[in-house]
């Protein structure tokens, strides 16, 4: 049962998977439920040897059990939305590095009265920009 949940991409808490224990014991009429979480986790290595415990970052949380498939497909995952992202912002660097030069080599604009812009107060990649 857990094999599958695993299987799918889940990752349970090792709380979720101790109820679920404790639970089972009961519907079963086993007569003290009780599962200790090292126990459980002891249990859990024999039966699946690809599984993996992932500690929490806080104190107060349980750890989360995944299979290193389901870990290495979200590592992936990230990864090809990180080549993305950065693929964007490398055209965006290159846009704005394009634009910032047209913009230095232009004469600067002083207001004589005429709204009439020359060619060297407008590029044409500046121009074809707007």
């Amino acid at each position: 049962m857990l094999e599958g949940i695993l299987l799918e991409g889940s990752v349970p808490s090792m709380a979720s998977l101790q109820t679920a224990y404790i639970s089972i014991q009961m519907a079963n009429d086993v007569q003290e439920p009780n599962c200790d979480r090292r126990q459980l986790r002891h249990m859990i290595e024999s039966k699946i040897p690809y599984v993996e415990f992932h500690k929490a970052k806080r104190v107060n949380e349980p750890d989360r059990v995944s299979i290193k498939a389901s870990r290495d497909a979200a590592i992936s995952l990230a990864d090809d939305v990180q080549k993305d992202a950065n693929e964007d912002m490398k055209i965006l660097y290159k846009a704005a590095a394009v634009l910032r030069n047209a913009i230095k080599t232009t004469d600067r604009w002083n207001l004589s009265g005429s709204f009439t812009v020359k060619d060297n107060q407008m590029p044409k990649k500046l121009y074809s920009f707007f």
